[in-house]
């Protein structure tokens, strides 16, 4: 009896190089993107037509064209203020990506996961803050609920509903700094050492700057 003769899959491994120009190329592509974000942010007109505001006219003042006018409208109107960092984190992403790709780093999806709550927790507690500390200007879209836009809306009156206005605030700034904490690895406790390392070194210097007058 003849045995059935399996055949065995041949794997092809796909050439380092090749995976080093692609993840070369998503970088470009990602500080690409984070250019066009930074030109159709700073050139928001809250007249332009777009997704939270309607207008007959084919004009458009953004910069960016249409589809840069309705991205800055949409940032805007979710994060308020904190839109306006978008391609600094685009920026950051890719600074990362090129660094993994250098050191050779297997992708880490727990560090991925960490990131992203810290990402969130930063944004959610920042635009709270802004929506109680903050007001509207001309650099926000019309509708939009407060300087924190829809995020900072539905986070902000909520705690300052059930725990106050010193306790929400509390509350936000914690999430703030843990959430920042997490997502760029920052330790608070090192940027208080070295303020006052940068207090004490200043005020030496003073010191005998005075003493020798």
């Amino acid at each position: 009896m003849k045995q059935a003769s399996r055949k065995s899959k041949i794997h092809y491994p796909i050439s380092e190089k090749v995976v080093k120009n692609i993840r070369e190329g998503l970088v470009f592509i990602s500080l690409g993107f984070a250019l066009y974000l930074l030109i159709a942010l700073f050139s928001y007109n809250q007249d332009d037509s777009s997704w939270s505001y309607s207008v007959d006219t084919n004009t458009f003042q953004n910069n960016a064209g249409v589809v840069g006018a309705y991205i800055a409208d949409i940032l805007l109107y979710v994060f308020g203020y904190f839109g306006y960092l978008a391609p600094f984190i685009f920026i950051t992403s890719a600074w990362r990506l090129y660094q993994i790709g250098l050191n050779q780093k297997p992708f880490d999806y727990f560090v991925f996961s960490v990131r992203s709550i810290g990402a969130f927790l930063t944004l959610a507690g920042g635009c709270g803050l802004l929506w109680m500390y903050f007001n509207t200007s001309i650099y926000l879209p019309y509708e939009v609920k407060g300087a924190g836009g829809i995020l900072g809306y539905a986070i902000g009156p909520l705690l300052l509903k059930l725990t106050g206005a010193d306790g929400s605030t509390l509350i936000m700034l914690t999430m703030f700094m843990i959430g920042l904490t997490l997502y760029t690895g920052l330790s608070w406790l090192w940027v208080t050492d070295s303020v006052g390392k940068f207090v004490l070194n200043f005020s030496t210097i003073f010191r005998n700057y005075l003493s020798s007058l």
